[in-house]
């Protein structure tokens, strides 16, 4: 059987993050007050790769903002990551997701245009439409090491499967081709 390079280790801090632009289209107040939920709970924590000038409404003491991160620096970020939290209003294919994809974190994710693109199926994450939905979200992957195990895995075999970049080169190509002899 396959073997996912994320476990879920008892007492260890269970890590969710969020890379993107601290801006009004990302959501900040909604991942805030989900951050809020936890903040009483040690074992919860959660980052917000990035910066941006709604830095301030990021006020729960479980955030921790690290501001702008060079390529590396975000890859570290999302290796020591147990969950990838997206809380946009909208967005295009979030590049960012797709690279929490390629670390094996399971998504929960807004259930706006782009992230309904990524998440076709329950097999590596979910989609809400309200931060209860959010919440129990996190709780179940948090508490069920097996399902944990079983999103991970399918997070990566997703990514290897659609978004790998030998494989985007080859539908860029076909696209091209496509496109320069109809």
């Amino acid at each position: 059987s396959k073997k996912s390079n994320k476990t879920l280790n008892e007492g260890k801090v269970f890590n969710i993050a969020f890379c993107a632009t601290i801006t009004t289209q990302k959501n900040p107040i909604l991942f805030n007050e989900i951050a809020l939920f936890f903040e009483n709970d040690p074992q919860v924590k959660f980052t917000w790769i990035g910066g941006g000038e709604l830095k301030h409404l990021l006020t729960s003491s479980n955030i921790t903002i690290t501001d702008w991160r060079t390529k590396k620096e975000v890859y570290k970020n999302l290796k020591q990551s147990d969950l990838y939290l997206s809380t946009s209003e909208w967005e295009g294919l979030s590049l960012s997701t797709i690279e929490a994809l390629a670390f094996g974190l399971p998504l929960v994710l807004s259930n706006c245009l782009g992230n309904i693109d990524i998440i076709k199926s329950a097999d590596y994450g979910f989609l809400f439409d309200t931060k209860e939905k959010a919440i129990d979200s996190i709780n179940i992957l948090r508490k069920n090491k097996e399902l944990y195990a079983n999103m991970s895995i399918n997070s990566l075999e997703n990514y290897n499967k659609n978004y790998n970049n030998h494989r985007c080169g080859l539908k860029y190509k076909e696209l091209y081709n496509s496109l320069v002899n109809p």
